[in-house]
């Protein structure tokens, strides 16, 4: 195996590390969450890495998948089940892992997904996910992690009472693994070129992300999802019908 290979094999076997990490420390949420986000990172990496050096190799794909299963498929439907525990319906949780198992298969067999995706990335479950885990941590732990800026606000609290209250939890598990085979695209972040034209709706996304994200930490995770599902509607569905046609 090529020397350059390697280095991108490293980086998603840092992924699977991380996942690792994360079973291990699975009864603190905010470290499991954490692991999660760097997990994240090294996926990306991972990607940017081999298209840099133009590397493809079926034993990297395999590899990509496998740690994507624990990371991003594993460790959120377990974060689920700590969410759930105590009202008796964690064994809900379960379908995270096993759609995302069918996510990640449908994935390696289907050639349209090359540069945009068919029902949601496991990294961005995996991420809503984590972020719910660090937040109601934090919450539960009287952590002064917290912002001062939402930890008081209406809206802030009402988001503590859904993350207590099992059947909204339920809900939540069922929708997200429903997401995760659903036939509808969405978009990529691979940029055919660094201009504006072309990439207007990515641009702008990121960029109330990056905002987001200052403001409200953890919390933006969950709403930036939720960006992210209406800009790819916006974007095939709306702006470019015919892509989804084709």
């Amino acid at each position: 195996m090529k020397l350059k290979e390697q280095i991108a094999n490293f980086f998603t076997l840092m992924n699977l590390v991380c996942g690792v990490g994360a079973l291990l420390t699975i009864a603190d949420l905010r470290t499991a969450g954490l692991f999660v986000l760097a997990g994240a990172v090294f996926d990306l990496l991972d990607g940017l890495v081999a298209r840099a050096l133009k590397i493809t190799s079926e034993i990297g794909k395999q590899l990509d998948s496998l740690s994507d299963m624990v990371t991003f498929g594993v460790v959120p439907g377990l974060i689920a089940n700590q969410l759930m525990s105590g009202y008796g319906v964690g064994f809900v949780a379960i379908l995270i892992p096993v759609f995302s198992a069918i996510r990640l298969g449908k994935f390696n067999i289907d050639a349209r997904q090359s540069k945009d995706f068919i029902g949601l990335p496991t990294p961005a479950n995996a991420l809503f996910w984590a972020s719910l885990g660090i937040i109601v941590f934090d919450a539960d732990s009287g952590s002064p992690i917290l912002s001062s800026s939402y930890e008081s606000s209406r809206m802030f609290d009402l988001f503590l009472n859904l993350m207590h209250d099992h059947r909204f939890l339920v809900l939540v598990v069922l929708i997200t693994s429903a997401l995760l085979v659903a036939p509808f695209r969405l978009m990529g972040f691979k940029f055919d070129n660094a201009g504006w034209k072309g990439n207007e709706l990515k641009i702008i996304l990121l960029i109330i992300s990056l905002i987001l994200v200052i403001i409200l930490r953890f919390m933006a995770i969950p709403i930036i999802l939720l960006l992210y599902i209406l800009f790819s509607i916006i974007h095939f569905y709306i702006l470019n019908k015919h892509e989804v046609q084709s």
